[in-house]
């Protein structure tokens, strides 16, 4: 549609909303204000925008009746802010043309003086570019922004959620590009990210310097960030809530759209791994929880993502797995944590990523140990030990803290002897490994390993998990 048709399909909306003003100013029955709110609420020019509401007719003018005053007590003397002025009379006054033209003169400027009214409504009608008047293209401007602040005003702020079309959405994108560069890249990164879900902003602040482009720079500084943010909020394509920032959905879409499948892999692929440095990475520690509570769901938007577009998959694989983790410990979800940790097991398979494959078995075994599926939890276990034995050999603290998991996850299943077994292979690779290691090193490595208290069984000759004290 071209600018012209956009506009004159918002200038008979206008129109309705004015035979609303109109009506009720000369005292109608409430039937026919019914009508003619239905007409307003049934208008083309107001489809996608506004709420749904039954009484969308009703919201729809008093939403455009505020704005129209808001615009005209910031217009000036052009021939475009006049324009301007006169749909906002037009509007709430109630006014046909030629009263407009009889009560404000001064904004229907002519050099021609004229006592006929036939002249009189199309001097009127050219400047506000309505009915079929040939407009005035001193005035085209004006009309265009009148357009674009209003389809702006009726998709912020709705009762059941925003909205914004393409035709508005366009034009503040355009508005962007010189108000406030920095915006259009840093929308990049939060459309790509789960719509509609908040995101801290402190985390924007803490690995902003990951972010390529003007989303660096719009980051840099809490000043700079709380600015854009800001300004981004004003037009409608950002919402926050405290210290939190989110992109509705429609309005994420439309940002997807304005860049080509090439540069929508490379932003993926740079919100990716903004969230590898974002989010910390020890999810298994309660500390952490309230960070990954509002990360969990933009974790599992940008790996699909990621996934889709087949880039930067050992990312995706390390976030999987971290995330299984959080739901397991923080959420006690074993069920979804079981479920991301066999993505991740797949995706770092795929890419042959042979220290993520062994993370991503040992997690997958303690979900389903949590759930309490203990047999499905030692097979995938005893999975993860003989990859470890193959990847790291069977002196490597790695494969030892294999050996530690198994042992536990042995003695779930009642198999006391071979935990017995498992546990003490344990133990003696990290003795043999005490005197070739810092001791600060293996005394952090035995903190790590899973509750057993190994520290303290090197003492003693009697495992921790069979006596419960040395």
């Amino acid at each position: 549609m071209s600018d012209e048709a956009a506009w004159r399909s918002m200038a008979s909306g206008l129109v309705t909303v004015r035979d609303v003003v109109r009506k009720t100013k000369h005292g109608c029955i409430p039937s026919v204000e019914r009508t003619a709110l239905a007409k307003v609420a049934e208008s083309a020019a107001f489809v996608g925008l506004g709420p749904s509401s039954p009484d969308r007719g009703r919201w729809l003018v008093a939403r455009i009746r505020s704005r129209l005053l808001d615009l005209e007590r910031t217009a000036i003397a052009s021939a475009a802010d006049r324009a301007v002025r006169c749909w906002a009379r037009y509007v709430d006054e109630g006014l046909t043309p030629i009263e407009l033209h009889n009560a404000y003169p001064d904004l229907i400027l002519n050099a021609t003086p004229t006592s006929v009214a036939t002249a009189r409504r199309q001097r009127v009608q050219s400047l506000m570019w309505a009915g079929g008047a040939r407009g005035d293209m001193d005035s085209f401007p004006g009309v265009l922004k009148l357009a674009a602040e209003l389809r702006s005003a009726l998709s912020t702020g709705l009762p059941d959620g925003p909205r914004m079309d393409a035709t508005t959405f366009g034009y503040e994108w355009k508005r962007l590009a010189t108000a406030v560069p920095a915006g259009r890249d840093l929308l990049q990164v939060l459309a790509r990210l789960a719509p509609d879900h908040p995101f801290p902003n402190s985390l924007l602040r803490e690995a902003g310097d990951c972010l390529p482009g003007l989303a660096e720079d719009a980051c840099a500084t809490p000043t700079a960030l709380r600015e854009t943010c800001a300004a981004l909020r004003s037009r409608g394509l950002l919402e926050t809530d405290g210290d939190r920032v989110s992109v509705p959905t429609t309005i994420a879409a439309h940002v997807v759209d304005q860049v080509t499948p090439e540069q929508a892999v490379h932003w993926t692929a740079a919100v990716l791994r903004f969230l590898t440095h974002a989010l910390r990475p020890d999810t298994h520690h309660h500390d952490s929880w309230a960070e990954w509570e509002f990360g969990h769901p933009h974790v599992l938007a940008v790996c699909e993502a990621a996934e889709r577009h087949q880039v930067q998959l050992n990312d995706v694989a390390y976030l999987l797995d971290r995330a299984s983790v959080y739901l397991r410990e923080g959420v006690e979800d074993p069920d979804g944590a079981a479920m991301l940790a066999e993505r991740a097991v797949a995706v770092a398979g795929a890419v042959e990523d042979r220290e993520l494959i062994g993370n991503s078995l040992g997690n997958l075994a303690l979900a389903h140990r949590a759930a309490n599926r203990i047999a499905d939890a030692v097979r995938i276990m005893t999975e993860a030990v003989n990859h470890d034995a193959v990847e790291y050999g069977t002196d490597h603290e790695t494969y030892a803290e294999s050996l530690t998991v198994h042992a536990n996850l042995l003695d779930a299943a009642g198999h006391t002897a071979d935990a017995s077994r498992t546990h003490q292979q344990a133990v003696a690779i990290l003795r043999t490994l005490h005197t070739t290691r810092p001791e600060d090193h293996i005394r952090g490595l035995l903190q790590r390993l899973n509750g057993w208290g190994l520290a303290r069984s090197i003492a003693c000759d009697q495992p921790l998990w069979t006596t419960g004290r040395c």
